[in-house]
């Protein structure tokens, strides 16, 4: 996997369409440097899985994404054994056994034999998850690893965590420890619904990724939605950032205001209102509240916006 420096990441990644900022690309070229995951926190919708997808785009690796949720464990995780198939392979072996058996003379002799002319234990058997595909890829091509909302799972899992990202290896009692080859880019989102331990945080580089501001809101939608100007792209970014001011109950993503500006775009073209706004509003608000706050929001902006143009057009 090549390893990019902040400069070589801040220019890949525009050339894939994605924004960064400087804290981004420092970010995921220390992380390449010194070989440690990254826990990337920040409110839901911030863009935190973005991020990896496009880190994984830069880099042409595979992105190995590991949803977290109560209750996972290393079944999920790590690795488990295909029981159904060590099942089969005993019942092909049943007719052979007193063959593979044949002239031992004690029972810990008979083990041995077993376990070396027939092992149940072997490669074959294992099934590789999200965390041993992104550590040994059968096919030996680089991963980028997203732990997806990893506050979500528990603290015992986290603990399962901790080998993977500080020597990059998982043990497995029946079959041995499997080391990395090549050390995998890690991204550890989390919206902190609870806090994550410090043994996980100190394995960590540490990445605030907040709702973008709307400049930077702007530059996201021009990247992302073909055709959109500086001024459409910026009076979306003005209208969300009014929105968001009123605290609805779910603050829209970037990928939802991607999507407005996108819906905008297509039904209204450069030229749009409240009116406007008000019929796209099924696309970020998403309770009868927020539909409330958000034809407030669009009668306010675009009622301060004419006014200032009035004042503008009287000082001419």
């Amino acid at each position: 996997m090549r390893k990019l420096s902040a400069k070589e990441w801040w220019e890949e990644l525009q050339g894939i369409s994605y924004v960064p900022t400087q804290q981004i690309c420092a970010a995921l070229s220390l992380a390449q440097v010194l070989e440690k995951p990254i826990l990337v926190e920040g409110p839901p919708g911030a863009g935190k899985t973005s991020l990896a997808k496009a880190a994984a785009r830069v880099l042409g690796a595979k992105l190995v994404r590991l949803q977290c949720y109560e209750g996972i464990d290393a079944s999920r995780a790590l690795y488990e054994y295909n029981y159904g198939k060590q099942l089969l392979y005993l019942n092909a072996l049943r007719d052979r056994v007193s063959q593979v058996l044949n002239g031992t003379k004690s029972l810990a002799e008979a083990v041995d034999v077993l376990d070396r002319e027939a092992p149940f234990w072997g490669e074959e058997f294992l099934v590789r998850r999200p965390v041993l595909e992104a550590l040994a890829p059968v096919d030996g091509k680089p991963r980028v690893l997203l732990v997806d909302e990893v506050d979500r799972s528990d603290r015992e899992f986290e603990a399962l965590l901790l080998e993977a990202l500080s020597d990059w290896a998982v043990s497995i009692p029946e079959f041995g420890t499997i080391v990395a080859r090549e050390k995998p880019l890690v991204l550890l989102t989390s919206n902190r619904t609870r806090d994550l331990s410090d043994a996980l945080r100190r394995r960590c580089l540490y990445l605030w990724l907040d709702l973008p501001d709307r400049e930077r809101e702007t530059k996201i939608i021009r990247a992302q939605v073909p055709g959109a100007s500086e001024r459409f792209a910026r009076k979306v970014a003005e209208f969300l950032a009014e929105y968001r001011k009123a605290s609805p109950k779910h603050v829209p993503s970037v990928a939802e205001a991607i999507e407005l500006a996108a819906a905008l775009l297509a039904t209204s073209g450069e030229e749009f209102g409240a009116s406007e706004i008000e019929a796209a509003l099924a696309v970020f608000a998403k309770n009868k509240d927020d539909v409330r706050l958000g034809v407030r929001a669009a009668e306010k902006l675009f009622k301060d916006s004419g006014e200032r143009e009035e004042r503008g057009a009287e000082s001419a």
